[in-house]
C-alpha cells in the first residue's frame, strides 16, 4: 500500500492566510457599490428647462435693447411732433378810434421740425364802433395774412413763441358803397403756449398791431389804428407730448 506523502506547509502559512481573508472582508465591507442607479429623467422636468433656457434670455435681451433706445435713441419722439397739422379760433381785445375793440378771428396751420410754425389767420372787428364826426356810420376793420413762429423750448409744457403776423385788409364805414380803404399790417407778437392734452394748445398773447396804407381823407383821421392787443388762442391737433399731463 502506497501513501502520498504531503509536504508540509510553511510555519506561517495558516496565520497569513486569515490575516488575509480578513483584511479582504473589510475592504470589501467599506468599498461602496459599484453599481450605480441613474435615475430615469423626467420629461416634465426637462420641458420646463427647456422652456426656462429658451424664454429667459429672450426677455432680458428685449428689455436691454428697449432701455439702449430709449437712452441713446435721440430721434426717438418727444415733445410736439416734427410735422402737425393744426386750426382753431382766435379773440383779441385792443382799442380803436379811443374805444375797446374786440376781435374775432380763426387761424389754420402746420409746425415743422418741433419749432417753426407757419400760420394763416384772418380777423374781423367785432362790434360797433362810431366814426368822429362829421361821419355817422360804424367802423369796418377786417383783415387776414400769414404768420411765422418760432418756438423756444418746445418741450416744456409751458413755453414761448416769438412770431411776426403780415397781411392786408379794409379799412371802412358800413352803409358806404365804392368807400373802402384797402391796408396793410404787420403785427410782431410774443405769446405763451401751453400744452393741454394730446390734441390742444392753448395761446396768450401779447403784440403790437401796425397798420399803415390809408388813403382816404376819412380814414385818416382814425385813432388807434395801430395799437396794442391781448389775444386768445385755442389750436387743435394731433401733438405727440413726452410726458401724460
Amino acid at each position: 500500500m502506497t501513501f502520498l506523502k504531503i509536504r508540509s506547509l510553511p510555519k506561517f502559512s495558516i496565520p497569513h492566510l486569515a490575516v488575509v481573508l480578513i483584511l479582504t472582508s473589510l475592504l470589501r465591507a467599506q468599498s461602496p457599490d459599484s453599481t450605480v442607479v441613474v435615475p430615469e429623467p423626467s420629461l416634465q422636468t426637462d420641458s420646463s428647462i427647456h422652456i426656462a433656457n429658451d424664454t429667459t434670455p429672450s426677455v432680458d435681451l428685449k428689455l436691454s435693447a428697449d432701455s439702449l433706445d430709449q437712452e441713446f435713441d435721440d430721434s426717438a419722439p418727444t415733445g410736439i411732433h416734427a410735422f402737425s397739422v393744426f386750426a382753431g379760433p382766435l379773440y383779441r381785445l385792443s382799442r380803436i378810434n379811443k374805444e375797446w375793440a374786440h376781435f374775432g378771428g380763426a387761424q389754420a396751420g402746420f409746425l415743422l421740425n418741433h419749432q417753426w410754425v407757419l400760420a394763416f389767420s384772418a380777423f374781423g372787428l367785432k362790434q360797433d364802433i362810431e366814426a368822429d364826426p362829421p361821419y355817422k356810420q360804424n367802423l369796418i376793420l377786417n383783415y387776414g395774412g400769414v404768420s411765422l413762429e418760432y418756438i423756444i423750448m418746445p418741450f416744456e409744457r409751458v413755453h414761448g413763441v416769438v412770431s411776426v403776423f403780415s397781411g392786408m385788409g379794409i379799412l371802412d364805414l358800413d352803409k358806404l358803397s365804392k368807400a373802402e380803404d384797402y391796408i396793410y399790417l404787420v403785427e410782431p407778437k410774443w405769446a405763451f403756449q401751453t400744452i393741454v392734452n394730446k390734441n390742444l394748445l392753448f395761446d396768450l398773447e401779447l403784440g403790437y398791431r401796425i397798420l399803415f396804407g390809408r388813403d382816404k381823407e376819412y380814414t385818416r383821421k382814425f385813432w388807434d389804428t395801430s395799437h396794442f392787443f391781448l389775444g386768445l388762442g385755442f389750436r387743435f391737433g394731433s401733438f405727440k407730448i413726452d410726458y401724460d399731463p
